[in-house]
């Protein structure tokens, strides 16, 4: 089952959204091969650490997380947080299963620009065997990410 903070918020807010169910994967990688979608649509949720505060970096799963992008953007350097950094800040997801949607756990979400150009987004529901897929307009509109142009 979808993270029950997720599936609640998204009701609430009237949005269609279509759960996927599989096999438990490693990666998000393998995730989107499994479920047979494009990884330029399957977004990956990765945590960072930005001067001891927790942020939400989503960008599609075939990139790197680029830091040193990050860096300029943000003008400041971030760095991959450590499990022990963000473990209990995600209280009813699976570990590495966590949504794009940083505001559901106090965090400020990032977004690869690259999301945006297209219809749809997936992303781990917050179960290591569930995906959601919900158009990229809703995802916007509700998570409200910090667009960033990350470059090639």
């Amino acid at each position: 089952m979808p993270a029950q903070s997720l599936r609640q918020f998204l009701n609430q807010a009237g949005v269609g959204y279509l759960v996927i169910q599989h096999p438990p994967a490693a990666t998000a990688a393998e995730v989107a091969e499994l479920t047979r979608i494009p990884g330029r649509c399957f977004a990956k949720t990765v945590v960072l650490s930005l001067d001891r505060e927790l942020l939400l970096m989503v960008l599609p799963v075939m990139r790197q997380v680029p830091l040193e992008a990050l860096a300029s953007a943000l003008d400041a350097t971030p760095r991959l947080a450590t499990e022990a950094e963000f473990r209990g800040s995600f209280p009813d997801c699976d570990l590495g299963a966590m949504p794009p949607f940083g505001g559901l756990f106090g965090l400020r979400t990032l977004c690869s620009d690259e999301l945006a150009e297209q219809e749809r987004i997936a992303f781990n529901a917050g179960s290591a065997t569930e995906v959601m897929v919900l158009d990229w307009d809703d995802y916007a509109r509700l998570a409200r990410p910090e667009l960033l142009e990350l470059g090639p």
